[in-house]
């Protein structure tokens, strides 16, 4: 699809893996240049948001997407699926991907109730945005945990801190 290029220029590269103790101290991490590494310089990090924007504007035009409808059921066939929606009337298709949120119905129904297919691993994320938050260690993920607990804030570069295309 032609997407690294965009996909460079949108995402930000993680430096560091930091963990502190409760004074804030380094006590340990390591540079993550490995992960580029091992993925032939081809790790990188962006908001979904941004993935899902380059996608559309690669597809548009050339693919039907279908916006303000659901998958009702899918169908698959020897050919293909056949996928059935809440309105519209069903579609023969090759490929369908399901871009409908965190507990998708499309993968519900392709792979079973999330219960079944969901492992928990205890974590729980919360992501926020502030400007001029302080204080900063760009494109560092900072760590401080305890047996049973653990706390991480990351700050991605802003047009402020970081020039075009989020590279220090």
């Amino acid at each position: 699809m032609g997407l690294l290029p965009q996909i460079r220029e949108l995402g930000f590269r993680l430096e560091e893996v930091r963990f502190v103790d409760r004074r804030g101290r380094t006590c340990g991490g390591f540079p993550v240049a490995v992960f580029s590494r091992l993925t032939r310089d081809r790790y990188t990090s962006l908001r979904r948001s941004d993935l899902a924007a380059a996608i559309y504007n690669a597809l548009e035009g050339a693919v039907e997407t279908i916006f303000g409808d659901s998958v009702a059921a899918i169908e698959e066939g020897p050919r293909g699926l056949r996928v059935h929606f809440d309105r519209a009337p069903p579609r023969e298709a090759d490929l369908l991907i399901g871009a409908d949120g965190l507990h998708s119905r499309v993968r519900r129904l392709a792979f079973g109730p999330d219960a079944e297919v969901e492992v928990s691993l205890g974590y729980h994320v919360a992501v926020f945005e502030a400007e001029g938050y302080r204080p900063r260690d760009e494109l560092v993920y900072l760590s401080h945990a305890v047996p049973g607990r653990q706390v991480a804030r990351f700050s991605k570069c802003s047009s402020v801190t970081c020039p075009a295309g989020g590279e220090p």
